[in-house]
C-alpha cells in the first residue's frame, strides 16, 4: 500500500508541475483557467522585486519570516513584503488569496527565492546587452575596481559599443565581479571569464579602457595580458584619470600643495562640529545672503571637478571664512582646543603666500574644469579627447608666452584681497641651509615677479608636460585610425600599413584597404569642411558599407574605443547605494542583479520582462507549483 501509495503521490506532483509550466508558458493544451491564474498570483511578486531594485530600496527588514498577510505586522518587515501587502489592500484578489491560503513553504516570498528571482532578472537584462554587442561584432571592455563597504574588492565591468538602431553609443554595465587576487594575471583572467561566461563573443573585442595601474600595466597588467591573446584589444589608459594625474603632479610644486593642504584643514575643522559649522553658514548668510555657496566644500582626493568646486567656493567666502576664524579664536564661549585650532588655521590662511597661490590654483582648474566634464560623458570618443588635449595644451602655453600680462592680472585680484584683510604682498623668506644666495635672490625681486617665476610658470611648465606624456599612448593608438575622419580626409596619403597588419582579421578584404581610403578620401574632398561629420560615430553612420566595407569597420572601432572609464566609476555610487553598512553581508549574484535592474532603466523592463522572468523561473522541475493550484 506504501508503495503505491508513494506512486500516486508522484504522478499527482508531476501532473501539477505540468499544469503549472504549461500555464506559466502558454504553451500547449493547458491554457486553463487554474494556469492563467497560477500566472497571476506570481507575477506581482516578480514585478515588486524589479520596482525595488529599479529604485534601490532594501527587500529585506528586520523581520522576512512567516507569512504575509495583509495585518500590519507588529515588528518592521521589508520593502518587498511591505510593497506586496499594500499590492494585495489595493484590490489584488489573487495576490491576497495566494498570500492567505498558500502554504508556508509555497508563498515563493523568501530571500531565496527573492535571490533566484533577482539572478534571473540580471540574466536577462545581461542578455539583451550581449545580443547587442554580438550583433556589432564590435565592442570594447571598460574596468575599474573599488573597496566596498564590507571591505570587498570589486571589479565593475562594461562594454562600449555602436548601437546603431539607436544611432548612437552605448557604455552598459554588464556586473561587479568580487576579486581576491589583484595581480595583472588574476585581473585578466577574471575578467575574460566574466566575458565568456555571459556569452560574449570575445573575437569582436576590439578596445580595453582600465584606470587603476594593475590594470593597465604594460609589462605586467591585465591588459598587456589580454592584448596578447586577444591583440585587437587595444589598450587606452582612462583619459579622465590621466588628466587628473596630470593635474596632481603639477600641484606637486611646495607653494601649491601647501595651499591645498590648508583648505582641507579649513574644511576638515569646520565640517568635524555642528557649532562651528552653524556659525560658518550664520556668517555666510549675513554677508552673502544672494550666494549658492551655503558652506565650503571638501577637496575631492579623487575627482578634480568636485576639487575645482570646492577651491571655487573658498575663494568667493575667502573673508567670511576669515572672520569665523577670528570669531572662534577670540570669543571666550568656546574651549581652549577650538580657539587655538582656529587661530593656527588663521595664520596658514591670512598671509600674501597663500591667497596668491589660491588665485593661480582657481585659474588652472577652470581651465579643465570643462574638458574633465566632457570627459565623464559616454559619446565621448577618443579622438575628441585628444583635440581638448591639444587646446588645453594650446591655452596653456599661451599663458605660458604671455606670462608677464596673464599673471597680472591674477596677481591684481589676489592683492586686492590681501589688502581687504590689512596686510601686504610679500616675500615668503626661505630658511634652510645655503639659503643666503636664494634669499638674496628673491630679496632682488617684486613679489608679482617672485610668484610669477616659483609659482605661476612651474605650473604651466608641468602641467603642459604631464599633459604630453600622459596622453602619447593616446596619439599612438589612432595616429593612422584618425586619418579617416572626413574632417582629416586632406591629410591622408596611404599611411594605413599599420592598420591593415593589426585589423587584418577583422576587414573583408585588408589588401583594398589603401585604396579604398583614397576614394573614401576623394569624396570627402568634394564636400564642405562644415558638412562634413566631425567624429567617427558620425561618419560611421553614413558610410556606405557596400562601397567602403573596410572603412566602416575601421570607423566603427575608432568609435568603439574608450575614451574614459568614467562609466564605472558612477556604478560604484550605485553599489553604495545597495550595499551599505546595515546590509553589507548582501551576496555577489544578488548586488549584481539588483544594480543591473536599477542602471538599466532605459531597456524594455515591463510586464513583458517580468512574464519571461516568471517563465524561466517556472522551468525549474523540483518546486511544489500544484499547492498554487
Amino acid at each position: 500500500m506504501g508503495k503505491k501509495k508513494k506512486t500516486n503521490i508522484e504522478d499527482q506532483d508531476s501532473s501539477r508541475l505540468g499544469i503549472i509550466a504549461a500555464a506559466v508558458t502558454n504553451e500547449g493544451p493547458f491554457t486553463s483557467t487554474p494556469g492563467l491564474q497560477n500566472r497571476k498570483k506570481l507575477l506581482p511578486i516578480v514585478e515588486t522585486i524589479v520596482l525595488c531594485g529599479q529604485q534601490e530600496l532594501a527587500l529585506r527588514g528586520n523581520n522576512d519570516s512567516g507569512p504575509i498577510t495583509c495585518d500590519e505586522p507588529l515588528d518592521k518587515d521589508g520593502n518587498f513584503r511591505a510593497l506586496l501587502r499594500f499590492h494585495a489592500r489595493s484590490g489584488d484578489n489573487n495576490l491576497k488569496g495566494h498570500l492567505e491560503t498558500a502554504a508556508l513553504n509555497a508563498q515563493y516570498t523568501t530571500p531565496q527565492i527573492q535571490d533566484e528571482l533577482i539572478e534571473i532578472c540580471g540574466d536577462k537584462i545581461v542578455q539583451k546587452i550581449v545580443e547587442r554587442c554580438n550583433a556589432a561584432q564590435c565592442f570594447s571592455v571598460l574596468v575599474d575596481e573599488t573597496l566596498d563597504v564590507s571591505t570587498s574588492v570589486q571589479l565593475s565591468l562594461s562594454v562600449r559599443y555602436v548601437d546603431v538602431e539607436a544611432a548612437g553609443i552605448r557604455e552598459d554595465f554588464i556586473g561587479f565581479v568580487k576579486i581576491s587576487d589583484m595581480t595583472g594575471g588574476g585581473l585578466a583572467g577574471i575578467i575574460l571569464k566574466r566575458l565568456e561566461k555571459i556569452g560574449l563573443n570575445l573575437k569582436y573585442l576590439c578596445g580595453q579602457g582600465y584606470g587603476a595601474a594593475n590594470l593597465s600595466g604594460h609589462i605586467s597588467g591585465a591588459q598587456a595580458i589580454i592584448s596578447q591573446k586577444y591583440p585587437l584589444a587595444v589598450h587606452t589608459h582612462c583619459s579622465a584619470h590621466s588628466l587628473n594625474l596630470a593635474l596632481a603632479k603639477s600641484c606637486n610644486i611646495p607653494l601649491v600643495r601647501n595651499c591645498q593642504g590648508n583648505i582641507s584643514y579649513v574644511c576638515n575643522f569646520f565640517r568635524a562640529s555642528s557649532i562651528r559649522l552653524e556659525l560658518l553658514k550664520k556668517n555666510i548668510k549675513d554677508s552673502f545672503p544672494e550666494s549658492r555657496a551655503k558652506y565650503l566644500l571638501p577637496l575631492c582626493e579623487t575627482c578634480w571637478v568636485e576639487r575645482h568646486d570646492a577651491v571655487l567656493c573658498f575663494v568667493e567666502l575667502y573673508s567670511v571664512v576669515v572672520r569665523t576664524l577670528e570669531e572662534l579664536n577670540e570669543s571666550p564661549l568656546y574651549n581652549s582646543e577650538t580657539s587655538s585650532e582656529a587661530w593656527s588655521l588663521l595664520l596658514g590662511v591670512l598671509n600674501a603666500e597663500f591667497v596668491v597661490t589660491v588665485h593661480i590654483l582657481r585659474k588652472f582648474l577652470s581651465l579643465s574644469l570643462q574638458f574633465s566634464k566632457a570627459l565623464q560623458r559616454v559619446d565621448v570618443n577618443i579622438f575628441d579627447c585628444l583635440q581638448y588635449v591639444d587646446l588645453l595644451i594650446e591655452e596653456a602655453r599661451e599663458m605660458r608666452t604671455k606670462s608677464v600680462k596673464k599673471f597680472q592680472e591674477i596677481f591684481d585680484t589676489a592683492k586686492s584681497v590681501v589688502e581687504s584683510m590689512g596686510e601686504k604682498v610679500t616675500i615668503p623668506c626661505i630658511y634652510s641651509r645655503q639659503s643666503c644666495e636664494n634669499n638674496m635672490q628673491a630679496a632682488s625681486l617684486t613679489p608679482v615677479e617672485y610668484y610669477r617665476l616659483h609659482v605661476y610658470i612651474p605650473f604651466l611648465d608641468f602641467f603642459c608636460n604631464q599633459l604630453q606624456e600622459r596622453f602619447t599612448r593616446h596619439r599612438e593608438v589612432v595616429q593612422e585610425l584618425q586619418l579617416l575622419l572626413p574632417i582629416n580626409c586632406g591629410r591622408l596619403k596611404s599611411n594605413l600599413n599599420k592598420c591593415a597588419e593589426l585589423y587584418n582579421e577583422c576587414l573583408q578584404n585588408p589588401d583594398t584597404l589603401i585604396e579604398e581610403s583614397d576614394l573614401w578620401c576623394r569624396k570627402w574632398k568634394k564636400i564642405a569642411p562644415a558638412e562634413r561629420p566631425t567624429n567617427a560615430l558620425e561618419a560611421y553612420l553614413v558610410c556606405d558599407g557596400q562601397v567602403f566595407p573596410n572603412v566602416k569597420k575601421l570607423l566603427q572601432i575608432c568609435a568603439t574605443l574608450p575614451a574614459s572609464t568614467a562609466t564605472n566609476e558612477r556604478l560604484f555610487s550605485t553599489s553604495e547605494s545597495l550595499k551599505r553598512y546595515v546590509r553589507s553581508t548582501m551576496g555577489q549574484e544578488r548586488l549584481t542583479g539588483l544594480a543591473l535592474l536599477s542602471v538599466h532603466r532605459s531597456l524594455s523592463i515591463d510586464s513583458d520582462f517580468c512574464q519571461s522572468v516568471l517563465t524561466q523561473f517556472s522551468s525549474v522541475s523540483n518546486r511544489r507549483y500544484g499547492i498554487l493550484l
